[in-house]
């Protein structure tokens, strides 16, 4: 298969994946009346915090404006609280809040229920190679951002 084929086949792939996570991130974050984009800041969070605006403003790919916009609209809603850094009082954190804390972890198994639609009917082995693909994909991803930050 020629280099050309190869990156059209990738391209292809890639938005027809890029609908379906859409998609199946939509269903998720219906579970928890939240949009798609605060469920993105909720999940940062929940695996990440405590953090800086700057930081999830990165991980986000957003501008400060929109991030911070977001932010206040949570913090309103009682889900984000921002608390100062205590080795740089300069800096300010970001973590969940109780509620949002505690809203994840209520809604936790109807997520899984959505993740296991995906892999019914499939072998344990399909269920590894999809994991493993995953891994990899998820790896490739996070070393191409990566240097983009740098450079």
């Amino acid at each position: 298969m020629k280099r050309q084929q190869q990156l059209e086949e990738i391209a292809t792939g890639f938005t027809r994946l890029m609908h379906y996570l859409h998609h199946l991130a939509g269903q998720v974050s219906k579970i928890g009346d939240f949009s798609l984009a605060q469920y993105r800041i909720l999940m940062l969070l929940y695996h990440h915090q405590p953090m800086t605006v700057t930081q999830l403003r990165q991980m986000l790919g957003n501008a400060q404006s929109t991030v911070s916009e977001m932010l206040m609209r949570m913090e309103e809603q009682g889900l984000v609280k921002r608390g100062t850094n205590p080795n740089d009082r300069r800096q300010t954190l970001l973590s969940l809040s109780n509620k949002a804390n505690q809203m994840i972890e209520e809604r936790k198994e109807k997520m899984v229920e959505v993740y296991k639609q995906l892999i019914h009917g499939k072998s344990h082995q399909e269920i590894q190679e999809l994991i493993d693909l995953l891994n990899r994909l998820l790896s490739i991803l996070e070393k191409e951002k990566n240097n983009s930050i740098k450079g």
